[in-house]
C-alpha cells in the first residue's frame, strides 16, 4: 500500500503549463437568398445553426479550474467526477496506455467508467493546480483511495509538460496485496521513455 505523503512528494516536484482549446462555435448559416420570379426557392440542407469545435483534453477555464463543484476535498487536493471535465477521446487514451502497462505486471485493468480528475495544490510556476486522472478498477477502490487514509490500488496518470513545453504523462501503478509500486514517463504519442516518474526522468 502507498502512503499519501510519498505522493504528494512527488507531485510537488511537477509543473505544467499547457493551456486548452476554448469551446468553438460555427457561425449560424446566412440567410436564403429570395427566388427569381418563375423560379422555386433553391433547397437547403438542414443543418445545426452551432456546433462544437475539436473536443479539448480537459474543460477548465483560464485558471485550469473546472466549471463544476468537487465532490471531495482535502487541503491539498479537489476531487471531480470525469465526466463533463474530461475529454471523451483523452479518457480513452489514458485507459488503453495505463492498460498496456497493467498488462505484463498482471494487475487488474480498468475501463474508464470509475474515474476522477484530482487537482493538486501547489506553490510552483503560476500556482495552477497538478492535473493527474485517477482510474479505478471499481467503485469500492475509489471510495478506499478517496476517502481514506490510503490507496493501494493507484492507477494514475498526472499530467507533466518539460522546460520546451512538451506534453508528458507519469503513471503511477500501486498494487498493495502484490507489493507493486511502479512508475512510468510516456511520450504524448505513449512511448515509454522511462520507468521512473518524468519530473525525475528530465532532471
Amino acid at each position: 500500500m502507498i502512503q499519501r505523503t510519498f505522493y504528494f512528494i512527488c507531485c510537488a516536484t511537477l509543473s505544467l503549463f499547457f493551456s486548452l482549446a476554448p469551446v468553438a462555435w460555427a457561425a449560424d448559416p446566412p440567410p436564403a437568398k429570395p427566388a427569381a420570379k418563375g423560379k422555386e426557392p433553391p433547397k437547403t440542407v438542414e443543418r445545426p445553426t452551432r456546433t462544437f469545435g475539436e473536443e479539448p483534453m480537459f474543460y477548465f477555464d483560464a485558471d485550469r479550474k473546472p466549471f463544476t463543484d468537487p465532490f471531495h476535498k482535502t487541503e491539498l487536493e479537489d476531487y471531480y467526477l470525469c465526466r463533463g471535465i474530461l475529454g471523451q477521446w483523452y479518457r480513452e487514451l489514458l485507459v488503453d496506455e495505463i492498460n498496456t502497462l497493467l498488462e505484463p505486471l498482471g494487475l487488474d485493468k480498468v475501463d474508464g467508467t470509475t474515474c476522477a480528475v484530482r487537482l493538486i495544490k501547489t506553490k510552483l510556476g503560476k500556482k495552477r493546480p497538478i492535473v493527474a486522472v485517477d482510474l479505478y478498477p471499481n467503485s469500492e477502490t475509489m471510495r478506499s483511495c478517496v476517502l481514506g487514509e490510503k490507496c493501494s490500488h493507484m492507477r494514475s496518470a498526472v499530467m507533466y509538460v518539460s522546460k520546451d513545453k512538451t506534453l508528458y504523462r507519469s503513471y503511477i501503478i500501486t498494487d498493495g496485496a502484490k507489493h507493486v509500486n511502479k512508475n512510468y514517463c510516456l511520450t504524448n504519442k505513449g512511448e515509454t521513455l522511462a520507468e521512473q516518474p518524468c519530473w525525475r526522468y528530465f532532471n
